[in-house]
């Protein structure tokens, strides 16, 4: 019975020889492979080639935050949008310009909407990258008070889903 058999049996309420066992080593792997420290035998394998070799099936749920095509994929983090490789769409905005800026670990991203201005910021930091943790925290939000809801509405009416062409995304 294959892993995929015996999650899909117990969802059934069938009955299985074992409590499937699905670990979550995203975060150990990333942390190891940074560090240089993962076992000798995976050092150049990726996390589902070790995981297929140690015969363990591979935890799925949650993505890569780091797996992007392009820097700007993280710009919208802190408004909820996500656009990772993984996806078979992109968000973006028409009409809409924006700004990335750094400052050390944070990243500013300031909009300009026809109602007005909206700045949001997010934090990678080095604890984050040794702990294998790819999702940034948001430190600030577009939101801040009343003032906000009008250029928060131009910024979502300019909203457009594109999707991507698998064969043209890597």
């Amino acid at each position: 019975m294959t892993h995929e058999q015996h999650m899909l049996a117990v969802l059934r309420g069938q009955p299985v020889p074992r409590i499937p066992w699905v670990p979550r080593l995203d975060l150990w792997y990333r942390a190891h492979r940074r560090a240089g420290t993962l076992p000798r035998q995976y050092a150049d394998a990726s996390l589902v080639e070790m995981l297929d070799d140690l015969g363990f099936a591979y935890h799925a749920v949650i993505p890569d935050f780091k797996a992007l095509r392009t820097p700007d994929d993280e710009a919208h983090r802190a408004l909820g949008i996500y656009n990772l490789s993984c996806m078979p769409v992109r968000t973006v905005f028409e009409g809409i310009t924006y700004r990335m800026s750094q400052d050390g670990d944070r990243q500013i991203v300031e909009y300009d909407t026809p109602a007005g201005p909206l700045s949001t910021v997010t934090v990678y930091d080095e604890a984050m990258r040794a702990a294998g943790v790819t999702i940034t925290h948001v430190t600030k939000y577009a939101f801040a008070g009343p003032q906000d809801y009008e250029p928060l509405c131009c910024l979502f009416r300019s909203v457009r889903v594109v999707p991507i062409c698998r064969a043209n995304a890597a």
